[in-house]
């Protein structure tokens, strides 16, 4: 039996599946068996995709226009197709890079790991360029995204505004031309400014993400993990979180004699049992550090306890708080936690939040001590670099000499052209005809492949003879040996 699978990116009604489904019927799926998807390949949460990998049993046949409609991150493609293959299920793609790629033959599962490498490539290529255009623009002072809404001279009105115990605040957003949630998010109650409102009355510029890493993606920040940090302007109900208690309060005092120690003790067990690492006292928001200074009677300490950072008197209160709270601390036992979590989470995962993430949950699992954030961005780009060479180096040890060859002659543009194999084969194809579908499918059981198998000369031969690589058509397929 033969299950379709069609996908666009878009929603917004530019792009359409009417010529994935024309195809897929002239195939033979019909109507009722076909499954669709409107969302971007990147993302494995995809309902169509789930419901058609749940009806396939096996025998069945997964029936795709192109490749990439099932998906361009390599580790999900390579493990959707090996998941089917243990189930029973085939997978066939119609045009496009890939087309006549069949998983029930030895020549079809290699062929589809090489053209999921490709596609991986070719999506790695297109974020290394997008890339570009922004970082040149903020090297020149241009910054994207939407305008502020609240510039300093509304923001003056504003906390102008709210300072006046009678004002109403869903009339002071109305009359300056915002919403209630912007107006909170710059300007308190009471008319005092904010966090993001300090920063709009210093002139200074939102946070900038950081540059893209060379391989052209994206480089998390912290804000994209789940790594814990202080609140920077807290609220009476994350105060609450760290009023001390009873216990706490009777381990510093037996552990301390003096207000100064005393409070720096209890400001580093409350901000590491939020954070599961230590901070430095000076870091520490002052309305916390005020709030537990409050809590216990040590307000005279508060402009004490600063100095205590850079000091080895330090070093025995964060001992005293990882033994009172039975955190064991960052050491190579640890960090080798972190490394196979992350590189577990790889096998799945690409974005590098998602891997950070692994490795903060298995950390916390085992009672340890969290290292710096960068030191957990190091080890995920790490693992995720040493998952994708494991999958490039699979498909690279089963392919023949001849293959290799020929697979690096894609990437060459001949002589006298202005576009490589490569670019051609990776094209968009045209409306699929019936003629077109039929001259891609094998006409009996004993040609199936026949058109993957075509020979081509070698690059010495070829150099030799003096001619260039045949232009390929777009519904030739990969002359390359399998």
């Amino acid at each position: 039996m033969l299950i379709g699978y069609v996908r666009v990116s878009k929603r917004d009604g530019t792009q359409t599946l009417a010529p994935q489904r024309d195809a897929l019927l002239t195939a033979g799926v019909e109507p009722d068996r076909i499954y669709e998807d409107l969302a971007s390949g990147r993302h494995d949460a995809r309902p169509g995709l789930a419901g058609c990998l749940k009806v396939l049993q096996f025998g069945n046949t997964l029936v795709l226009w192109r490749l990439d409609r099932l998906g361009r991150d390599l580790k999900h493609l390579v493990n959707t197709a090996e998941d089917l293959r243990r189930r029973g299920v085939g997978l066939k793609v119609l045009a496009g890079a890939g087309a006549q790629i069949d998983t029930t033959t030895a020549n079809g599962r290699l062929a589809f790991g090489i053209f999921a490498a490709f596609a991986e490539f070719e999506r790695e290529l297109i974020a290394e360029r997008t890339q570009a255009g922004p970082a040149a623009a903020r090297a020149r002072g241009r910054m994207g995204g939407r305008p502020r809404k609240m510039d300093r001279a509304t923001l003056t009105m504003a906390i102008a505004a709210m300072s006046d115990p009678k004002a109403n605040a869903t009339e002071v957003a109305k009359r300056l031309g915002l919403t209630t949630t912007t107006l909170y998010a710059y300007v308190n109650g009471d008319g005092s400014p904010r966090a993001a409102g300090t920063v709009v009355l210093a002139g200074t510029t939102r946070r900038e993400k950081p540059a893209a890493a060379p391989d052209g993606r994206p480089v998390p920040v912290i804000a994209d993990t789940a790594y814990p940090r202080l609140p920077a302007d807290p609220g009476p109900a994350e105060l609450d979180a760290f009023t001390p208690d009873a216990a706490e309060v009777a381990f510093v005092r037996q552990r301390t004699r003096h207000p100064g120690p005393r409070l720096a003790l209890l400001v580093l067990l409350k901000t590491f049992r939020r954070l599961g690492y230590f901070v430095r006292l000076a870091d520490v928001p002052a309305a916390i550090t005020d709030h537990i200074a409050a809590s216990v009677g040590l307000d005279a300490a508060v402009q004490e306890i600063g100095g205590y950072d850079d000091t080895t008197y330090r070093v025995r209160l964060s001992a005293l708080v990882r033994g009172f709270v039975g955190v064991a601390g960052y050491d190579r036992a640890a960090r080798s936690l972190a490394v196979q979590a992350c590189i577990e989470a790889a096998r799945t995962r690409d974005d590098l939040a998602d891997i950070v993430n692994a490795g903060i949950e298995e950390l916390l699992r085992q009672r340890r001590e969290l290292p710096a954030f960068g030191t957990l961005l190091k080890l995920a780009r790490t693992a995720r670099v040493l998952v994708n060479r494991a999958y490039h180096r699979r498909i690279a040890a089963a392919l023949a000499p001849e293959a290799r060859e020929c697979l690096a002659t894609l990437l060459v543009v001949p002589e006298g052209a202005t576009r490589s194999a490569w670019d051609q084969v990776k094209s968009e194809p045209s409306r699929p005809a019936r003629n077109a579908c039929a001259s891609t499918w094998p006409t009996s059981p004993g040609c199936a492949g026949r058109r993957w198998q075509m020979r081509c000369s070698p690059a010495s031969r070829i150099a030799s003879s003096g001619t260039s690589l045949p232009r390929p058509s777009r519904s030739m397929p990969l002359p390359c040996p399998m």
